[in-house]
């Protein structure tokens, strides 16, 4: 499935042709496959017509980070043996076609997919379409950091691992908050569902520290709650060796003056940051 996918020069570029290819081969599939669960085709025939709809509707104002969900639509649509699906996804294709859903909504499609998929043949599927994002702007990145985050939670390959540590670690450095945002979701994935080596905890630990105090409460918060898991799991010569800088980080964070942020804000990172010293100090 990801070959034609693989093989096209530009992804962006050469999206529909592969759309409509994929479409086609599920309809093969659905009208032969003894095991298929459907009782007669009027909604998957409906939800065939809101892919193409979209299909033929995509261009350059097509907003890039919805290509995920599009493709995401397409892949489940070939895999559910949920009977309701085709009729949950013809009414989303459509909204997607007129972009009344946002790229949020994109996690919510992966999700399912993931789970119809299976972690090993969603793996290069979904590393595919986000190295891609990862070129392109905010958006792009955040949507494709996103993606990648549910996948994390299936418990993907260990073949996958060293890929998605460089994204998260290059990520995390990015110059934009909600692309670090997202970088601390993966890595939390990542963390949940491996056992990181030394040299991937520490280089973790190093891009995670900067984003502890930032001038985006939310960042921060993600960041700290990511450190904490990150502290609890990773060798602890790592947690020894970055004892001081950490902890002061995390003092600092605690005695953040309440006028900075507002009063949930300021409770919730102060909570944070509390949470994590008891963590750091369990730890060492």
């Amino acid at each position: 499935m990801t070959e034609p996918l693989s093989s096209a020069p530009n992804l962006l570029n050469g999206l529909r042709p592969h759309l409509e290819a994929l479409i086609n081969l599920f309809f093969r599939v659905a009208r032969y496959h003894t095991k298929f669960p459907y009782h007669g085709f009027e909604h998957v025939s409906d939800a065939r017509k809101a892919i193409l709809k979209l299909c033929e509707n995509f261009n350059a104002t097509m907003p890039p980070h919805l290509i995920p969900g599009i493709i995401s639509n397409v892949v489940l649509i070939m895999t559910t043996g949920m009977e309701e699906m085709p009729v949950w996804l013809a009414e989303r294709s459509e909204k997607m076609a007129k972009n009344e859903l946002s790229y949020y909504s994109m996690v919510d499609y992966l999700e399912y997919v993931v789970w119809a998929l299976g972690r090993e043949m969603v793996a290069p599927y979904l590393i595919l379409i986000s190295k891609e994002l990862l070129n392109g702007d905010w958006r792009e990145r955040s949507a494709a950091l996103a993606s990648l985050s549910v996948y994390g939670e299936c418990e993907c390959s260990t073949r996958s691992l060293p890929i998605l540590m460089r994204l998260v670690i290059r990520s995390l450095a990015d110059s934009h908050p909600r692309v670090r945002y997202y970088a601390c979701s993966l890595l939390t994935s990542l963390i949940a569902n491996f056992n990181l080596k030394n040299d991937a905890s520490l280089d973790a630990m190093e891009v995670l520290l900067p984003n502890l105090e930032t001038e985006q409460p939310r960042v921060s918060l993600m960041s700290i709650n990511t450190l904490r898991d990150l502290l609890k799991e990773c060798p602890e010569r790592i947690v020894t060796n970055n004892y001081d800088n950490v902890k002061t980080l995390l003092m600092n964070i605690n005695h953040t003056k309440k006028d900075e942020h507002s009063d949930e804000q300021f409770k919730l990172l102060r909570n944070a940051a509390f949470c994590a010293i008891l963590t750091l100090g369990d730890k060492t």
